[in-house]
């Protein structure tokens, strides 16, 4: 599939990869520059892309004029709260479309288990940690949004969370089902509760 492609006089939508949707033009095509402007850029775009040129006459076999390797770091964030609260941690896709797979890990728990795990139009019981069962869910997969929410939060909800998804329907690229675009890095840090308790002499003083 392809980002983009351009046939005089118009853009062929129908070519165009399902991630790279209503994201992607030509700069001044008019005037023979087709650089290429990609919106809403996310981490899910690292790649090489090349620009291939046909002139009329070349018998539909265009020659690769530039080629530009993309690199584009997942968004980071740190997120603090308190004991007990509920939090959300941002993660969302390219299009406001439902999502095909998203994933939400941290990276102490063992390579089998995750956070929560949507695929297939559901989320995976069996694959997620059991410290966050009854405790997670996302926010809105059918708009493109693959934000965690955890309710309860405790210090030993703390640590590196990451957030991987699928989005487009037909992949740009050949992969695996499971291999999906690291979108998201959120570190979690749970304080403790606010209550302190001190003891008298013969009794205890509890201040919120």
């Amino acid at each position: 599939m392809l980002a983009l492609l351009y046939r005089e006089p118009h853009v062929n939508s129908d070519s165009t990869c399902g991630s790279f949707k209503n994201r992607v033009n030509l700069k001044d095509v008019t005037n023979r520059d087709v650089s290429l402007i990609l919106k809403n850029v996310t981490a899910a775009d690292t790649g090489t892309y090349e620009c291939k040129v046909g002139q009329a006459g070349d018998q539909f076999d265009p020659k690769i004029i530039s080629t530009v390797g993309l690199k584009v770091k997942p968004d980071q964030k740190t997120i603090r709260v308190k004991y007990g609260e509920t939090v959300t941690l941002p993660c969302r896709a390219p299009l406001r479309e439902q999502l095909d797979v998203a994933e939400w890990s941290r990276t102490d728990l063992e390579s089998d288990q995750f956070v929560i795990l949507f695929s297939d139009n559901r989320v995976n019981d069996g694959s997620q940690s059991p410290s966050f069962k009854n405790r997670v869910k996302l926010q809105d997969v059918e708009n493109g949004s693959a934000s965690l929410i955890l309710k309860e939060a405790t210090p030993a909800d703390s640590g590196t969370y990451e957030c991987r998804v699928v989005q487009g329907g037909n992949s740009c690229r050949k992969r695996d089902p499971l291999d999906t675009d690291l979108l998201s890095i959120v570190n979690l840090r749970v304080g403790e509760s606010d209550c302190f308790c001190i003891r008298t002499s013969s009794s205890f003083l509890v201040l919120m």
